[in-house]
């Protein structure tokens, strides 16, 4: 992987904690836009059926894209 790449070469210790620290949070946002996509698909769906859950899936995509905000 590419972090087994960065971390075998001799990069000093704090740098290092940056760079795991830098990897699980880009990780971490990755997985966050793909959830927020999934609730504001299902919201789009739900509003063209007129179901009230739309709501609580644009609730939940505001609460993702705040998540991901939080990150940086």
């Amino acid at each position: 992987s590419v972090l087994a790449g960065i971390l075998s070469k001799n990069v000093p210790e704090g740098d290092a904690v940056k760079i795991i620290e830098d990897c699980l949070r880009q990780m971490k946002k990755s997985f966050l836009e793909k959830e927020y996509e999934k609730h504001r698909l299902l919201a789009d769906e739900f509003e063209r059926s007129g179901d009230e859950r739309f709501l609580s899936e644009l609730m939940e995509s505001q609460r993702i894209k705040n998540e991901i905000k939080e990150l940086y």
